[in-house]
């Protein structure tokens, strides 16, 4: 007598298409998650070193008795902080304002356009702009 149905190895189409659903699924909740811990993890840098930069510039202000001019910044302040970054994390560079009695050091954020929600700004050494994440 012979066997009717025979014993078949292997995936059926069903279940390789229930695995290639849920990995597409899977990866379709991970890759924006995944692009938001970036943009938040650049945004801490530049946080970081832009409280490096204002330290930086508050001993040169207790040492000289004025804050750094603006034609001569970052050089001047180069002294207090040695490996002294040009450029925000997303390549936009620093910006640094004098007024009569105090400065802000800005970073135009993730969309690098200056004056936007998404601006870093430290002022007299607080940060009055928080950045698109307020870390």
């Amino acid at each position: 007598m012979r066997h009717i149905f025979r014993y078949r190895s292997g995936f059926t189409l069903v279940e390789l298409m229930v695995v290639v659903i849920i990995l597409a699924v899977l990866l379709g909740i991970a890759i924006p998650v995944y692009f938001v811990l970036k943009e938040r993890a650049l945004e801490s840098s530049t946080e970081a070193e832009m409280k490096n930069m204002v330290h930086a510039i508050e001993l040169y202000k207790n040492d000289n008795g004025q804050y750094p001019p603006e034609d001569s910044f970052p050089a001047d302040i180069a002294h207090y902080y040695q490996q002294l970054p040009s450029r925000d994390s997303w390549g936009s560079p620093y910006v640094y304002e004098l007024t009569a009695e105090s400065y802000q050091l800005k970073s135009s954020g993730k969309d690098k356009i200056p004056g936007t929600g998404d601006d870093i700004v430290f002022e007299e050494g607080n940060m009055v702009g928080e950045g698109a994440y307020h870390n």
